[in-house]
């Protein structure tokens, strides 16, 4: 590689880091990058309850 494509790659490089940290961002995650184990036992809170509406097809989502 030559280093015009060895510069190119690494601001590519830091520009995916910026995205993934714009992205991630709404998931709370914990200084080594894990997920924050409050919001993992809410999700699976959430998880195990019943749901509160069956989809049957377009018109029920009207009726919410």
């Amino acid at each position: 590689m030559t280093t015009g494509e060895l510069n190119k790659l690494a601001k590519i490089q830091k520009e995916l880091t910026i995205l993934k940290s714009a992205v991630l961002g709404i998931v709370p995650l914990d200084k080594e990058g894990e997920y924050k184990t409050n919001f993992i036992s809410k999700m699976k809170k959430l998880q195990s309850k019943k749901p509160t509406h069956v989809y049957s097809g377009k018109k029920s989502l009207l009726e919410l």
